[in-house]
């Protein structure tokens, strides 16, 4: 795999033989050696043979990180520093990264599945075939392509064929179904729908409502055309040997994906092929350095931007390969990342506090992964959980719209519970409700635009005010409540939607649930607002036990007064087993506060007076 050894005599210049536009303008040279413990605002630089480094480098901005294993031998390694801020000129599209990756890299690994490995070239030949056979089928450059399917090795190469025939991809939520899945394919006007045998059943009961599709492909063995569905291997026939002759610039669309809609209607949220190059570029070489020796890991379905556009571009760009599991478990997730030897693997929603109520184990240190990149992490725990899993976090924050990220922790600059610093391609702000920046401390509405073209949303499909709203003042409003410092480090809030006014006083959700699960017998939580009788919002807590706890109301309600303001202590307690959530862990809330009370514990009922 083209892996080689570092040692003292006979050093790997792992960066020598990048070609991501990175040339060897400078060296870092580190030494895997007795290095005393952690300093944890610092990330390990990336790994020779996916080994943690524990760098020590002449540049100012490079400081110590990572843990070395008692007894460590001294081993050298040298790598480039991070290359250039923007992307090659030569790559506008994706299909550009395609075109030149898979000629650069042939039968190199690209994506692990499973027990399965598939090459650069496994993957293109299908996507050229597939794009041939769209072609023949009349599916033009700007069609729609709906895909309704899990993670696989062949929902990548569609994806690829759907971009090399010019079509737009359409990827959809595997847990939709009924009106939901109907919506958003007739909003789409898709008249092609991708499916598989997993999604059959949650297809079909939206089938019947569906307005514009002609044609549906099923991968698997179900398509016997005796009920409509064409097989997905037809369209393995076209000619796998050329791409088709597309013209396409930066501003073509690639993708329209469709919000969660937990506030009124799915919007589809149409990004360009210019956002997936900009995107994958800065997450391997502005917020990360990634090298050839790396190997990205993420359970992050292909319908949601993340998994596209950071993990499957990010892999391209940087000409390394990438392991790809359907979803997230947490009793499995370090075990999957030791048997990909992965290095770096993404995160979001609650995966962290999960991740960190497991089971204590004696090997939980021991795996290959040196960077996890993400979101939501409690900040009251990620130093624990550093060193418990011997692995760096890096915070940040973006959304859809914005191209998946906005800000990112510099890595030799981080402050725990910040999400950091806008990125290359992004400025924020924080303003008021006439969109008048806040000062540092104030908290207000998170504004974000960018400082290069093509590398955010175009436009919600089809919906003009509704992208006139959300780009008014020409900002994008993402809906979130957030804070900076006077370093112009932000701060994520809480969401306007989930966010509660209890007597006069804001409660950030975010808080009050990171305080309840610093509670040694909770799994998770959530916490929103429920209205008063007295007017504005009671706090109410949904929350799952760990098996086994012996858990009552009034223990979440001590724990909560020691650490949080009174008015932000919960009057209603729910114990659950389960929450609703959306396919990338985020919980639904709304759907939480719609079961209501009635069967919740209630502080007030019970008598107990809070200490002021």
């Amino acid at each position: 795999m083209g892996r080689e050894s570092a040692s003292p005599s006979s050093p790997r210049l792992a960066g020598s033989e990048r070609r991501c536009g990175c040339p060897p303008s400078g060296w870092w040279v580190g030494i895997d050696g007795r290095i005393p413990g952690r300093r944890p605002d610092t990330e390990p630089a990336a790994p020779v043979r996916r080994r943690k480094l524990f760098v020590l480098s002449s540049r100012p901005s490079a400081r110590i990180g990572g843990r070395p294993p008692a007894g460590s031998s001294i081993q050298m390694t040298i790598e480039t520093p991070p290359g250039p801020e923007v992307p090659p000129d030569e790559y506008e599209t994706v299909t550009d990264v395609i075109e030149d990756k898979v000629a650069r890299k042939g039968d190199d690994p690209l994506m692990h599945f499973k027990e399965e490995v598939y090459s650069y070239e496994d993957i293109d030949a299908k996507a050229n075939a597939i794009a041939a056979s769209l072609q023949g089928l009349g599916i033009e450059k700007g069609d729609k392509v709906c895909t309704f399917l899990y993670n696989s090795p062949d929902y990548l190469a569609l994806w690829f064929g759907i971009a090399k025939a010019g079509a737009v991809l359409v990827p959809l939520n595997v847990s939709l179904k009924a009106n939901g899945l109907a919506y958003n394919i007739n909003d789409s006007d898709a008249d092609t729908v991708v499916l598989e045998e997993g999604t059959r059943e949650n297809y079909e009961t939206a089938r019947d409502d569906l307005e514009n599709v002609e044609r549906e492909y099923l991968m698997g063995d179900g398509a016997d055309g005796e009920d409509g569905y064409r097989s997905f291997d037809t369209l393995l026939d076209g000619d796998a040997d050329a791409s088709p002759d597309v013209s396409l610039g930066p501003d073509d669309p690639m993708c329209i994906l469709y919000t969660s809609g937990t506030t009124g209607m799915p919007k589809g949220v149409v990004l360009p092929h210019y956002s997936y190059v900009n995107t994958g570029w800065e997450y391997c070489n502005n917020m990360l350095t990634i090298t050839e020796d790396d190997r990205l890991f993420t359970h992050l379905p292909l319908f949601h931007v993340n998994a596209q556009q950071t993990t499957v571009m990010g892999a391209l760009l940087a000409e390394t390969d990438f392991a790809m599991e359907t979803w997230f478990s947490a009793s499995e997730y370090f075990d999957q990342i030791r048997e990909y030897d992965a290095t770096i693997f993404n995160y979001i929603g609650t995966m962290i506090p999960v991740l960190f109520k497991q089971e204590e184990r004696e090997d939980d240190a021991d795996n290959p992964a040196r960077v996890g990149i993400g979101a939501a992490a409690p900040p009251d725990i990620i130093e624990d959980f550093e060193e418990r899993f011997d692995v760096f976090l890096r915070e940040g924050y973006g959304l859809t719209e914005t191209g998946t990220s906005a800000c990112i922790n510099p890595a030799d600059e981080r402050r725990i519970g910040s999400v950091g610093k806008s990125l290359t391609y992004t400025e924020l702000e924080i303003v008021d409700e006439h969109d008048r920046p806040l000062p540092p401390g104030e908290e207000g509405e998170i504004v974000v635009r960018n400082t290069r073209p093509n590398t955010v949303m175009q436009e919600y499909y089809k919906k003009p005010e509704k992208t006139a709203e959300t780009f008014r003042n020409l900002w994008i409003h993402t809906g979130d409540i957030g804070k900076k410092d006077e370093d112009g480090f932000f701060y994520f809030v809480d969401r306007k939607a989930y966010a509660i006014r209890r007597r006069g006083e804001n409660v950030s959700s975010f808080e009050v649930e990171a305080a309840i699960e610093s509670h040694p017998d909770v799994q998770e939580a959530a916490v929103f607002g429920v209205p008063s009788e007295l007017g504005e919002d009671e706090v109410t807590a949904a929350i799952i036990p760990k098996s086994g706890a012996d858990l009552e109301p009034l223990d979440i309600v001590k724990h909560c007064e020691e650490r949080l303001a009174y008015f932000k202590v919960p009057r209603y307690v729910r114990f659950v087993d389960d929450f609703p959530k959306t396919a990338t862990e985020r919980v639904e809330k709304y759907k939480l506060k719609e079961e209501g009370v009635d069967d919740a514990w209630d502080r007030e009922e019970a008598g107990y007076e809070l200490e002021r």
